[in-house]
């Protein structure tokens, strides 16, 4: 029989609440906690490694392989992304991004991409697509996260040869580029452009405002989930740059046209194209820290994680776009961990939490483990009934009266 942790009821009525968690492994060099929505996992590494991870540089973002390694070691090979989150206010000194990824695997054609797998490298088994690092706290929801997504397709075109993102063009979507309607003629080979904000008269060449805006129609297009025919012609500036400190005035020599054929001609269709392509996507959202989030810590995540994650509008509401929303409702983006994604090392806890109304409800993850009570912790009682709430993605609960004679609760398999 295996027990897992116990929480415990003292006799004179004072509870020894668990933290927000429902699941936990501990490994020789690091720590991994879920929380009780299943939303937010917390990866706990040594005070060195977190460090270097945080710093947001070239040697920091390579410590990715191991990190990951540690998340595969404990969870199912089942995430297209693995998005990996500093726990700090803003960057470090000396930092080089606020948010970077890298395509761990291709198997699209028509993106400008070869053929290639390094899933080994990260410990997948063939499934992870793109690991990323957001490197400060709200980059999630508030910052960078679309557009760190959008980097698993693009830029990497040889029709809009652009560096990585999208620079001197009317593409205006999440790697940069102005809005197509925007640009006007200052005279003299200068122009002016904006990124179509309200507000914002200015726009980016490596990206524009986080996600305060939705993906482009190129971008779109080679995600799969439009098709090549929707794309609008492209404006390319030649010999373009930014007019002094000017983020909306710049010169140019000229303009080309780059149209939805010319893409196709010079870069091949999308395989597969918008009608098969992968449209839901599963990722895992993990904070690295040196010590374990604390239940505050744990409920901020999750709600960020929540927000951009559910199939509804959050625009309206919050000012910035979630991901089935920034896709104009063609893509979602599963972010809890399942059951089925958890392998057999991982414990799960009991949450202990008591209400108003004079009852204890406790929780614990649904992986096939089963509560017990004891009046004494010698001679253990299954409970008759139990029930699963839907809105807490995959955590069994039961609700039982805080003045009973139960005292001591423990798990067994």
């Amino acid at each position: 029989m295996k027990i897992a942790q116990i929480a415990v009821v003292l006799s004179f009525g004072l509870i020894t609440q668990a933290s927000a968690t429902v699941l936990s492994h501990t490994g020789s060099n690091y720590a991994i906690v879920v929380n009780d929505s299943r939303r937010v996992v917390n990866l706990v590494v040594s005070p060195e490694a977190c460090k270097l991870f945080s710093s947001a540089t070239h040697n920091g973002f390579q410590t990715t392989p191991q990190l990951s390694k540690h998340i595969y070691d404990q969870l199912e090979d089942n995430f297209d992304f693995v998005v990996f989150q500093s726990d700090q206010f803003s960057l470090p000194a000396g930092a080089s991004y606020a948010g970077r990824s890298r395509v761990i695997q291709n198997d699209i054609k028509g993106t400008g991409q070869s053929i290639y797998d390094f899933t080994a490298e990260y410990g997948s088994s063939g499934k992870l697509q793109c690991i990323i690092h957001l490197a400060y706290q709200i980059a999630l929801r508030d910052g960078v996260s679309l557009h760190e997504i959008m980097h698993r397709w693009g830029n990497f075109l040889k029709s809009v040869p652009e560096s990585g993102h999208w620079g001197f063009t009317s593409i205006g979507g999440q790697l940069g580029g102005w809005k197509s309607g925007t640009l006007q003629s200052l005279g003299g080979s200068r122009y002016s452009a904006n990124n179509g904000l309200p507000g914002s008269p200015w726009f980016g060449t490596t990206g524009n405002v986080g996600n305060l805006l939705p993906y482009a129609k190129l971008e779109l297009y080679l995600m799969g989930l439009i098709p090549i025919d929707e794309v609008p012609n492209i404006e390319i500036a030649t010999d373009a740059a930014f007019a002094g400190t000017s983020r909306n005035v710049f010169t140019a020599s000229g303009f080309k046209t780059v149209t939805a054929a010319d893409i196709v001609a010079i870069d091949g269709a999308r395989v597969p194209d918008y009608t098969a392509s992968q449209k839901d996507f599963k990722a895992l959202f993990v904070v690295v820290t040196s010590s374990p989030l604390s239940e505050a810590r744990f409920a901020y995540y999750d709600n960020a994680v929540r927000n951009f994650s559910e199939q509804s509008p959050t625009f309206a509401d919050t000012g910035y776009y979630n991901f089935w929303e920034a896709t104009e409702g063609l893509a979602t983006m599963d972010m809890v961990v399942s059951p089925e994604d958890v392998k057999g090392g991982m414990t799960p806890s009991i949450t202990v939490r008591p209400s108003e109304e004079g009852m204890l409800t406790l929780s614990w993850a649904d992986i096939g483990y089963r509560l017990q009570f004891s009046t004494t912790p010698d001679c253990w009682y299954e409970f008759e009934s139990s029930f699963r709430n839907s809105e807490t993605y995959g955590v069994v609960s039961i609700a039982i009266p805080m003045d009973g004679d139960h005292k001591f609760f423990r798990l067994v398999k």
